[in-house]
Parts: C-alpha cells; sequence; structure tokens
C-alpha cells in the first residue's frame, strides 16, 4: 500500500476526487481505502462511506446515484 499511496500523492492537487466506499468492502478494507484518500493531495475531495455495500456493489446503494450527480454537478 506506501506504493500505492505514493502514486496517489502524486494526483495532480487540482483534481477534484470523490471516494465513494463501501462499508463492507472486502477486497479493499475500510481502512486502506481512507488511507489512499487520505494520501492524496487534492484541493477539492470527498471520502463518502456508503453502509451496507461491498465493493462490487457500489451502485445497489440508494444514494449512489445522487451522489454523484452532485459531484458532477459541482464540477460545472
Amino acid at each position: 500500500w506506501n506504493q500505492t499511496c505514493k502514486s496517489a500523492s502524486a494526483i495532480d492537487r487540482h483534481t477534484h476526487l470523490l471516494s465513494l466506499h463501501g462499508s463492507n468492502d472486502c477486497i479493499v478494507p475500510f481502512k486502506f481505502g481512507k488511507k489512499l484518500f487520505d494520501s492524496t493531495n487534492c484541493l477539492v475531495k470527498d471520502f463518502i462511506t456508503l453502509a451496507g455495500v461491498g465493493h462490487n456493489d457500489l451502485a445497489t446503494h440508494t444514494l449512489y446515484f445522487n451522489l454523484l450527480d452532485a459531484f458532477y454537478s459541482r464540477l460545472n
């Protein structure tokens, strides 16, 4: 994870970042998702936990598409 976090720190700080992480993610455990997010230097970034979903079923969460819409609308 150290190399992955080092790579994340190289993301341009003007990149807008949205990280949606499922609370039941067994592929990327929550603590590593948060560590990766915290490694970025992005000026505008959001980390949102989606309760009850895992890694591959985020889109089944009732808020998923609303969160994406809200994020994209802030870009315009």
